[in-house]
């Protein structure tokens, strides 16, 4: 049985990383931004999300893409699933600190930092857990044949 997003899913699955990542610089990554500097102005909430969503989408598809094309991946069967999640860990490292860099450079240099890239690998992975059972469970979010 084949099973693959279809373009609802897709948006199911956007979305919630968007209103993740958007409540998670709000409430995590701003807060900190405001308390190390509190004269300087913070990007919006909104429009870090917005960026993290897509460099979530343009990264994550790049990678999920190359990685399933590896040969022997769909001949390990579920290993390979647990592979392609252990393998995200560094590449959500290398997003959340691009997200951090463009969009909040006062904490570059903060002990925290780790802190914070750590906690939003954390959130991606539960944001994926959501959105995987959103594009599975919505109507027009997955095709079965």
């Amino acid at each position: 049985m084949a099973v693959g997003p279809a373009p609802l899913g897709f948006a199911y699955f956007a979305a919630i990383k968007y209103v993740g990542y958007t409540s998670y610089c709000r409430f995590v990554i701003q807060r900190r931004a405001k308390a190390e500097m509190p004269d300087r102005p913070v990007l919006s909430a909104w429009i870090a999300g917005a960026i993290r969503t897509g460099i979530g989408v343009t990264i994550g598809a790049a990678v999920g893409l190359s990685f399933w094309k590896i040969p022997f991946m769909n001949k390990i069967g579920d290993w390979a699933t647990l592979l392609f999640f252990i393998f995200l860990v560094p590449v959500r490292i290398a997003e959340w600190w691009l997200l951090i860099r463009l969009a909040y450079r006062s904490l570059l240099g903060s002990v925290e930092l780790r802190n914070l890239i750590g906690g939003g690998i954390l959130a991606s992975f539960a944001l994926d857990a959501i959105g995987i059972f959103c594009a599975f469970a919505l109507p027009g979010g997955m095709w079965v044949c």
